[in-house]
């Protein structure tokens, strides 16, 4: 049964960079970010991001019966921050979005490929960075070999994701 304090303030999320969202699970198997993190811990999540991510959070979002619900190009900015400011815990890519979710006080964790967390990572023990273990990483290029994608994301290991979501949402919904 899920804790009602998990259903009142889930996980608002930017899940793609973390693996294929194809049929909720990755290349590898694994289930993506918001499913798994509402079979593991029963936390409801939102998937928000810009227009352009409608589609692919809308494939994420009928993937089963997880409590993810699709506000991708749905929100403005200033509604995105009374989002996250309700939620528990923001995962995301480095964009606005973590920043927000820092300003208004609700802890991240971080997908960082290109750019460097040491730059840009919101500062504080509430918030976390996952960063591909690739030597090329921080390259702070827009993208490998000149194209519009970075293969550190692409390689990036959901599992690597998921420890750190077990971690942090440990810490927001601690066990007796």
């Amino acid at each position: 049964m899920p804790r009602k304090s998990a259903l009142r303030r889930g996980l608002r999320s930017i899940p793609f960079p973390a693996g294929d969202t194809r049929n909720g699970t990755t290349a590898s198997g694994r289930k993506s970010s918001p499913i798994y993190v509402w079979e593991e811990f029963h936390v409801a999540t939102v998937v928000v991001g810009g227009k352009d991510e409608r589609i692919r959070a809308a494939e994420l979002v009928k993937t089963g019966s997880a409590a993810v619900y699709n506000l991708a190009g749905k929100t403005t900015l200033v509604e995105l921050a009374g989002l996250l400011r309700l939620s528990a815990l923001h995962l995301g890519v480095d964009s606005a979005a973590p920043h927000i979710a820092a300003a208004v006080g609700t802890p991240t964790i971080t997908i960082y490929g290109p750019s460097d967390w040491r730059e840009w990572a919101p500062i504080g023990e509430r918030h976390r960075v996952v960063v591909p273990p690739m030597e090329c990483v921080p390259c702070r290029q827009k993208g490998c070999d000149g194209k519009e994608w970075s293969r550190c994301l692409d390689i990036l290991e959901i599992g690597q994701v998921q420890e750190v979501i077990r971690e942090a949402l440990g810490r927001v919904f601690p066990t007796p």
